[in-house]
């Protein structure tokens, strides 16, 4: 919800919610955000010591750099990667 008024969703919290339960919308913007989060160089994640480039880079931009949530989303993502392929084929 933190994306309403920006993606070309609306600034109206109802609004956005609506556009966001539709597959296709979520998927885009979620894809824009991981292709805007790619980056080559390294950087640290103070929270663990690790650090990340390219599209491990990108996915904790997706989930964020703060330490109060999951400081291991990028880890659980990649080792998840063959079983969210095959639930969603048309993302693999």
């Amino acid at each position: 919800i933190g994306h309403c008024g920006s993606y070309d969703l609306s600034s109206n919290l109802v609004e956005c919610r609506t556009q966001l339960s539709y597959f296709k919308i979520n998927v885009d913007i979620g894809l824009n955000r991981l292709i805007e989060g790619y980056n080559k160089l390294p950087k640290d994640f103070t929270c663990t010591g690790d650090s990340y480039k390219g599209w491990a880079r990108s996915i904790r931009n997706y989930n964020g750099w703060g330490c109060l949530g999951n400081n291991r989303y990028v880890e659980d993502v990649t080792a998840a990667r063959d079983d969210i392929a095959r639930l969603f084929l048309e993302c693999a």
